[in-house]
């Protein structure tokens, strides 16, 4: 298949390595350098003399920043600048050295002689804005000028360089500076400043001072890089490969040189992922006068040898060399249309593979030479030399091929430029076979990539997206010399991407064409020496990886995968959760002045508890001294002194006997109940059965009544959900009648929020509200006369509400929620079609002005109707929408009265001889919130039991069913949680009883509809084998070619460490 689609990107996307993007873009800050730069630990002290000589320190400073005493002696200094002068080698004691080959550098180790300095250096320059230099020569992050640093520190030490270092460095090197430059520059891993000399303007001497490594790591070796190398230069002035020192970053170190002609340097890429290479660094300046070089006079030189040549007139059979698809006329024509609209063009597997086969054969040969292609300032990759090629090579067949005319007509072909045919005016071409390996790249300032219009083909074999990446950039973006880039560092200047007008990431047996006018440039990009360690690494591991995987893990997973897992389950202990029936026990404080009545009614009341198999109850007689009672004059100061001596706890009660009570029980709002003298105990047993506990409730639940025929009867109302929904409806039936006017959120928090907090413990609640327009309850809308100021009144049927609701249902918007939903619509017909009531057998059945009804699984509607006097006080003929206003204190009364009955709060066992104080409060009373606390804990205990039943036995019937793990642990937590709910209940301590009710109860039915259970329950058995041979083998051919890929890796690095010593070996013989 032909692939015209190169792999190319502008370079705008974030690259591999973790530390910098891979693209030619300056972020716009860095706050702060690295995490790895945050507490410094203890710094060595210096290892120099003890000598007590005279230090040279920062003048009008609070605190002193001095240089070490032994490099301001005055012996030291006389005997370094003379070595100095005369161009001499310089040692001492492995702390000095100065280079006099290849160019005058020296190092200075413990150059402060207070390495607290470093610390405190170190904590500002944290606090700093990086910005992000990045270009084809350098990558790595930069502060400002320190002149421009407000940070206290930073800046006494750029006055310390400017001063006093300054006046030091001038005695070592007998030169007269105007003044120095600094700022400070960090390397991550992966950054790098390839070979340049720093000439530029008045610099003098370079310096580098280092803050890195710490933590107590003293040392920076080879194999973590950035060291500072140093070139020697051939006869042309330009740096050649290898670099001759190499100096390492060390904590307090100083490295200093004179910048000439011959002072090409670099900082080679940082390996190390441990900390950063962090510096301040910079330059002496000096007097224009006293400069002995020109900038701007330093050109580079290349060597004077021909280039291009003339394409040669050799016959190929090159259709067993190319794609036979890129030499038809139909592929060539949309060639050409790609390269007139992008001005370039990719060609997806070009060689036939065959014989790139041979190619890659002859690549891996022992006997192929390759030549350095530098100097270090413009480039560094290898060449091969074709004169090693064996005779009849299908590599050199490959690059004379390229070279021939016949190629020639093939690329005119596909781009139609002047390369073959009578308007051909001598084109000429340049042919290298390159090797990119680690450390490699091309620079911009080499002028022969822009001095003229040409066609690029780049054609690729065995390729790394890491190496051999090339960027094109308009004329504007490139730089002349290095000198642009060095005065960039300096000023601060940001490169951006903008200039980026094509990248292309190379790719195998693809071939790159790219029409290059002239003024554009190309580079191609470093290849990046720890990002080809760790993908290669990576790539091994990741291969190992699998292979483990596969061995390790596959095999015995397909073994064990044919198997049916099934989770050990508590089965004997779920089963029998029945024989402990769920009881509870409540407790009741009983005061009656009258110690021998008091007695006999508790004896007469223990008799009635201790016959009731649901509850229980634990009777505390309360006694009062004489003075005490004698006080009390009413109901609530006997409360009061009585909460005194017997404290009330959620589930318990207070009964007291007072002597005026008209009533003959008089239950509160809050856990006490008043009787009369003439009350007995029967009466009071009644009330806390049919009342406080409504055990008839609580018998429903458990299924204990029967029929007349002896079936069961169930509880007519689902478990508690542990999620509700609460849904407030507004319905404006027709809005162009009518404007309602109500608060809703304000309602809403008013009355419901308080009311539901009371019931949370057992659900949450979601409150929501909306208004609905155009939404009409459909009924038979009968009117009747009547003697109000409208006449008239219109009758809704009881029959029709279910009609209603379903009619309105669909339209509420809530068929889509996942969680129960409790509806509660307040629906206000127009004065038209006001006022409504609901009838039964012809007659109303309240005879409030609002009218309402409530579906027990779903809600309540309340119509809410506007009064006489609003509906009277406008005409019929106006046709003004009326201003209606719903006040919240009236529809709410309704709500409320809706949410007591949809939550079994209302007492429904009227008791002729008991009454209840009126309700004039928003939230429930506290017996009637214990009440549901209680009972909603014992329905969702026997419905998590019922649950754990069913799903045991279902289990235990069907043996191919799996029970995963998690659905295992489901039910243990179902089934432990059911035991302590009990125990609680059994205690009377309603919260925890709710509270691990409710984790039974969600485990249970999380555990009896998980779809795991189904996932295996029509597996055949006896068909496990050939559904799962099936599904491994194919996974199984990679891992056997696996083997061939970790092979192929170890062979590789081998062949790649002989290389590199035959090299040495090679430039040693050179040197």
């Amino acid at each position: 298949m032909v692939k015209l689609d190169g792999k190319r990107k502008i370079l705008n996307e974030n690259g591999k390595h973790d530390d910098h993007n891979d693209g030619w873009k300056v972020t716009n800050s860095y706050e702060g350098p690295s995490r790895k730069m945050s507490k410094l630990d203890k710094w060595i002290e210096s290892d120099f003399d003890d000598q007590k000589e005279k230090s040279t320190i920062l003048q009008n400073s609070d605190e002193e920043i001095t240089l070490n005493q032994t490099i301001v002696s005055d012996e030291f200094m006389k005997e370094f600048a003379k070595c100095f002068d005369e161009k001499k080698s310089f040692k001492l004691k492995n702390k000095i050295k100065l280079y006099n080959e290849p160019f005058q550098a020296a190092v200075i180790k413990n150059f402060l002689s207070d390495e607290s300095v470093i610390e405190k250096l170190v904590e500002e320059i944290e606090q700093q804005e990086w910005t992000r230099k990045q270009m084809d020569l350098y990558e790595f992050y930069q502060t400002t000028d320190l002149a421009n640093i407000k940070s206290p520190y930073l800046s006494k030490f750029y006055n310390f360089i400017n001063n006093n270092v300054r006046e030091w460095m001038e005695k070592l090197t007998e030169m007269k500076f105007q003044r120095a430059s600094a700022s400070c520059s960090m390397y991550n891993c992966g950054d790098f400043l390839l070979s340049h000399d720093d000439l530029l303007s008045d610099r003098l001497v370079a310096f580098v001072f280092y803050l890195s490594p710490w933590a107590n790591k003293k040392t920076w070796n080879e194999s973590m890089g950035g060291a500072l190398e140093l070139f020697t230069c051939d006869n042309d002035g330009q740096p050649k490969f290898p670099p001759v020192e190499k100096i390492f970053p060390s904590s307090n170190q100083l490295a200093f040189f004179k910048v000439e002609k011959r002072s090409h340097h670099q900082v080679g890429e940082v390996l190390t992922k441990d900390y950063p290479r962090l510096t301040i660094n910079g330059w002496f300046h000096g007097f224009k006068d006293n400069i002995d070089y020109d900038a701007d006079a330093v050109k580079i030189k290349r060597p004077n040898v021909p280039i291009f040549k003339t394409p040669n007139n050799d016959s190929y059979e090159i259709e067993n060399i190319i794609n036979r698809n890129y030499l038809k006329d139909k592929i060539k024509k949309e060639i050409q249309k790609q390269i007139e609209e992008n001005s370039e063009a990719g060609l997806g597997e070009f060689l036939k593979n065959q014989f790139l086969i041979e190619i890659e054969n002859e690549l891996k040969g022992p006997k192929l030479k390759w030549i350095q292609k530098g100097p270090a300032n413009q480039q560094n990759y290898e060449i091969l030399d074709k004169n090693s090629l064996p005779k009849s090579s299908h590599l050199g067949k490959l690059i004379d091929l390229v070279a021939s005319k016949q190629f020639f007509k093939l690329l005119y072909d596909y781009t139609e430029l002047d390369l073959h045919g009578k308007n051909a005016k001598n084109p000429k071409c340049t042919v290298e076979f390159q090797r990119w390996k680690r450390g490699c790249y091309t620079l911009i300032n080499d002028p022969s990539t822009y001095n003229y219009d040409c066609l690029d083909l780049l054609y690729f074999i065995g390729t790394n997206e890491s190496i051999g990446t090339t960027t094109y950039l308009t004329p504007e973006g490139k730089q002349e010399d290095e000198s642009v880039v060095s005065s960039e560092f300096e000023n601060g200047q940001d490169d951006d991407d903008d200039s980026v007008l094509l990248t292309i990431y190379p790719q195998n047996n693809f071939v790159n064409l790219v029409y290059r006018s002239s003024g554009t440039t190309r580079f191609m990009k470093y290849c990046y020496k720890s990002a080809i360690i760790e993908n290669e690494y990576y790539r091994l591991l990741s291969t190992i990886s699998y292979i483990l995987v596969i061995f390790v893990i596959g095999v015995p997973m397909w073994w064990k995968t044919t198997e049916i897992h099934r989770a050990d389950l508590p089965s004997n202990d779920i089963e029998a959760l029945d024989d402990k029936p769920i009881t509870f026990s409540i407790e009741i404080g009983i005061f009656i002045n009258n110690d021998e009545r008091q007695k006999e009614f508790i004896d007469e009341l223990e008799v009635y508890f201790r016959n009731n198999d649901i509850f229980g109850a634990k009777l505390i007689p309360i006694k009062l001294t004489d003075m005490e009672f004698v006080n009390i004059k009413t109901p609530a100061k006997l409360e009061q002194i009585l909460n005194k001596h017997y404290e009330i706890k959620a589930g318990n009660l207070l009964v007291a006997e007072w002597k005026n009570l008209e009533e003959e029980i008089l239950v509160t709002n809050e856990r006490t109940i008043f009787i009369s003298p003439k009350a007995s105990s029967d009466k009071i047993y009644q009330v806390v059965r049919s009342w406080i506990v409504r055990d008839y409730k609580i018998r429903s639940i458990l299924g204990q009544i029967k029929s007349f025929d002896g079936k069961q009867i169930r509880h007519k109302y689902p478990p508690p959900s542990p999620e509700y929904e609460i849904m407030i409806s507004v319905l404006n039936p027709n809005p162009d009648l009518q404007t309602l006017h109500w608060n809703v959120r304000k309602a809403t928090e008013m009355y419901l929020q308080p009311f539901l907090n009371e019931l949370s413990d057992l659900s949450n609640f979601t409150l929501k509200s909306q208004w609905k327009y155009q939404v009409v309850l459909k009924y038979d809308n009968k009117q009747i006369k009547d003697e109000s100021k409208m006449g008239r009144h219109f009758a809704m049927e009881k029959d029709s509400l279910p009609q209603i609701i379903n009619s309105i249902e669909r339209k509420l918007g809530t068929d889509v929620v996942n969680k129960p939903c409790i509806h509660l619509v307040v629906y206000a017909p127009p004065c038209k079609f006001a006022p409504v009531y609901v009838y039964k057998d012809g007659s109303r059945i309240s005879d409030h002005s609002f009218d309402s009804f409530i579906s027990a699984k779903w809600g309540g509607i309340v119509i809410a109707n506007p009064s006489d006097a609003v509906c009277s006080s406008q005409s019929d003929e106006s046709n003004n929408p009326q201003e209606i206003y719903l006040h919240s204190h009236e529809v709410m009364d309704f709500v409320l009265y809706q949410l007591r009955k949809i939550f079994e709060l209302q007492v429904e066992i009227p008791l002729n001889y008991a009454s209840m104080v009126s309700l004039e409060q928003i939230t429930p009373r506290l017996w009637e919130k214990d009440m549901y606390l209680r009972n909603g804990a014992i329905h969702l205990i026997a419905s998590a039991s019922s649950t754990l039943k069913s799903l045991i036995k279902l289990l235990d019937d069907i043996k191919n069913i799996v029970i995963g793990d998690h659905v295992g642990a489901e039910i243990h937590t179902a089934y432990k949680n059911v035991v302590l709910a009990k125990e609680f209940l059994a205690t009377n301590d309603i919260h925890n009883a709710v509270k691990h009710a409710r984790l039974s109860f969600i485990a249970a039915e999380k555990a009896f509809n998980d779809p795991s259970l189904l996932e295996l329950l029509y597996f055949p058995e006896e068909q496990k084998y050939a559904i799962y041979i099936p599904l491994y083998l194919p996974i199984m051919i990679p891992v056997f070619f696996s083997f061939k890929a970790i092979k192929k890796y170890f062979t590789k690095s081998k062949e790649e460490e002989t290389v590199e010593s035959n090299d040495n070996v090679e430039s040693k013989k050179d040197d």
